[in-house]
């Protein structure tokens, strides 16, 4: 009897607190401190809540932005965080991909020709001067072909193609890709990357060297003989050591670099992996000589959170795949004209786009 009491009490308490067993275990996973070093998000903002909250905010204009204390998906503090772009101690070559100050000279000359009159008997030879008009000539300190290798993931093979493809009318370059599946720069036992970037920069002689890793990356970094647990000081340490070695070998070649960032998932817990990779590639950039990072974290997105389709050049189109990491054919290809403007504007270079794909709404 004293059991059936106490029974029926714990039902009635759970019926009048609303709060089921798995509505129990994401308050608590929520709210728990991590164990790992990955950045914390704030525990008050006005953004947009985590899917597992039950309240939606509201859309009406004149109602305030709900505050919750609850850990939200904060994942960058701007929607569009700017490129990040290393020094430029010396310009490398004459290819304008890897000179952003080679000039274009316009040149104007006059242009003479003499004729000479045949004299009668009683003249003399009188040289007759006619001035043509001025021609100019235009040349430019750029010159010859520039060389374009993109390395990477699975993801990189995606974006690779789509670059080759929209950068197909520019004649005077030559892209070329070599990307692994299922590798990253942690897992060097597996496919070691540094032996082979140095490999394809002594086989390809690039001006621009496109990276795009990040993919696989988020776990136990070995090689070297080193084994380190993912997220660690350790471990940003040494993956970071792994990024530097890539841009050193570039420089050492005199090849500027481009290093892309991994775009937002479907997925919390590979987002918050992924803000720390995108945060040691931006960081490396910034103190290496000739290279630039994209971040391509809210390229696909719609107002910096993760969406499947969107309005691309007018058209609705699915971005993602079906795993929520990779993008679509459409989503690579509105992610290649992304990066091939920003070149445009960081080496001052006009580059004709093939089949442009832009996101026009949601």
């Amino acid at each position: 009897m004293k059991l059936r009491i106490i029974l029926s009490s714990m039902l009635i308490v759970i019926i009048a607190t609303g709060v089921t067993f798995q509505q129990l275990a994401k308050r608590v996973y929520q709210d728990s401190p991590t164990s790992t070093t990955f950045p914390q998000v704030s525990t008050s903002t006005t953004t947009v809540p985590l899917a597992t909250t039950t309240s939606a905010p509201s859309t009406s204009p004149s109602t305030p932005p709900t505050t919750t204390t609850t850990h939200v998906y904060n994942p960058v503090p701007v929607l569009n965080p700017p490129v990040v772009i290393g020094g430029s101690g010396h310009i490398r070559t004459t290819c304008p991909l890897t000179s952003p100050y080679a000039s274009v000279t316009t040149t104007t000359s006059t242009t003479s020709t003499t004729s000479t009159t045949t004299p009668s008997s009683s003249t003399s030879t009188d040289p007759s001067t006619t001035t043509l008009p001025p021609t100019t000539t235009t040349t430019t300190s750029a010159t010859g072909f520039c060389t374009i290798l993109q390395v990477g993931d699975s993801l990189g093979y995606g974006r690779g193609n789509a670059m080759a493809t929209r950068l197909s009318r520019n004649n005077w370059l030559k892209f070329y890709i070599d990307d692994r599946g299922s590798t990253g720069l942690s897992n060097l036992p597996y496919f070691n990357w540094i032996n082979q970037i140095r490999d394809d920069l002594n086989r390809y002689h690039p001006n621009l060297l496109i990276v795009s890793f990040g993919g696989n990356d988020a776990q136990q970094l070995t090689g070297d003989g080193q084994i380190e647990r993912f997220g660690t000081a350790r471990w940003k340490f040494l993956y970071a050591s792994r990024v530097h070695q890539v841009l050193a070998l570039a420089a050492a070649k005199h090849c500027g670099v481009l290093w892309l960032g991994m775009p937002i998932s479907e997925q919390y817990l590979y987002n918050q992996e992924q803000l720390v990779i995108n945060q040691i590639y931006s960081h490396e950039v910034a103190s290496s000589t000739d290279a630039a990072f994209i971040p391509l974290w809210n390229v696909l997105a719609k107002h910096g959170q993760f969406t499947w389709t969107a309005r691309v050049n007018g058209y609705p189109e699915t971005l993602r795949s079906q795993d929520g990491i990779h993008p679509s054919p459409w989503g690579y290809y509105v992610e290649a004209t992304y990066v091939i403007n920003q070149m445009k504007t960081i080496y001052h270079v006009n580059l004709e786009l093939s089949s442009p794909a832009y996101i026009t709404g949601f």
